[in-house]
């Protein structure tokens, strides 16, 4: 019973993990992070979709990707694409275990233990990779949406400016014959 209550811990702390980042990139780097310590795991790595191509966003440690290990998981994760089995997939190469669980939409968590994980673990932990997958996507948009709302501010103020400075009076009015819009030089008259 102490050892269940323990995995529970440490899968709360994973979600916890993922809350409060500002960007994609922070989210990944503190994520991988905790469960290379939370896990036990010897190497950590997230790759992301990106116009139907893998991108390796992080891997950790680094020296990993030099390893002939990592070149098999991503041949592999590339059979695992076409053939997916509920967004998780186990393989056993030179007694190390590498576990790759679908990020949804986003791409694929990758890590890997010198000690199997157990059943009921594994299958909890993909309700924690869902929820990461889901914490990534959701600060994409965000990123995007920062982005649109930055460049309609920076059109907005290049409008205005052009219209303050047209020597010649420019205004616009609604349906109901109100101003909406003015230069400088309609405000004095």
């Amino acid at each position: 019973m102490e050892k269940r209550i323990l995995k529970s811990e440490v899968l709360l702390e994973l979600i916890f993990s993922a809350e409060h980042k500002d960007n994609e990139d922070e989210i990944i780097n503190e994520v991988l992070h905790a469960y290379l310590r939370k896990l036990n795991c010897f190497m950590a790595g997230i790759l992301k979709i990106s116009d139907q191509h893998l991108i390796e966003k992080l891997l950790l440690p680094y020296t990993f990707k030099k390893d002939s290990t990592w070149q098999f998981l991503l041949e592999n994760i590339e059979e695992f694409r076409n053939k997916s089995e509920n967004g998780f997939y186990e393989i056993i190469r030179e007694d190390h275990f590498y576990y790759i669980y679908c990020l949804t939409n986003y791409g694929y968590l990758v890590i890997g233990r010198k000690n199997s994980l157990d059943q009921i673990f594994k299958n909890e932990f993909r309700q924690v990779v869902k929820l990461l997958a889901k914490i990534l996507s959701q600060s994409i948009e965000e990123e995007q949406r920062k982005q649109v709302e930055k460049e309609l501010s920076d059109e907005r103020r290049l409008l205005r400016t052009i219209i303050d400075n047209i020597p010649i009076n420019i205004y616009s009015k609604d349906l109901n014959y109100r101003r909406t819009l003015a230069n400088a030089r309609n405000y004095l008259i």
